[in-house]
């Protein structure tokens, strides 16, 4: 499963949770970009320090609501800016159904600042260790 965050809200998001970061860009945006262009410089570090801090805990919160639902869950690392969480879930036969269920909930919570994609059922191989098996508990699952 990804979820990335809409460029627009996130952005918005956090420059209203930012009294401070929100006063510093309409500054900065009625200046001229060379004569703005170290606070500008700051404001984007800024943000970029917010997104990361949005970032873990939206991620925690959507893997932490689906955790129940699988036998093992990786996480990837995110490969853009605007990613959210970037995970592979173990999950049953069983489970399935109620596994992209909670997905599709998840998508119509969030769904006004991150577009979610999920893919699968896939082969188990981000769950296969170093000799070629699946968790113990993951046996016969998919």
């Amino acid at each position: 499963m990804k979820a990335i965050y809409l460029e627009e809200p996130l952005l918005r998001s956090i420059l209203e949770s930012s009294p401070g970061l929100a006063q510093t860009a309409a500054r900065v945006r009625d200046l001229p970009a060379a004569a703005s262009h170290f606070d500008r410089l700051a404001l984007g570090e800024a943000i970029t320090l917010a997104v990361q801090a949005r970032r873990e805990d939206d991620s925690q919160r959507l893997v932490g609501a689906l955790q129940d639902l699988s036998l093992a869950t990786t996480l990837g690392e995110p490969t853009h800016e605007r990613d959210v969480v970037n995970a592979s879930f173990l999950v049953s036969d069983e489970n399935l159904e109620k596994f992209d269920s909670r997905v599709e909930s998840l998508s119509r919570e969030y769904g006004d600042r991150m577009q979610f994609k999920l893919m699968g059922p896939m082969p188990a191989y981000s769950f296969v260790d170093s000799a070629g098996q699946l968790p113990t508990n993951a046996v016969g699952s998919t």
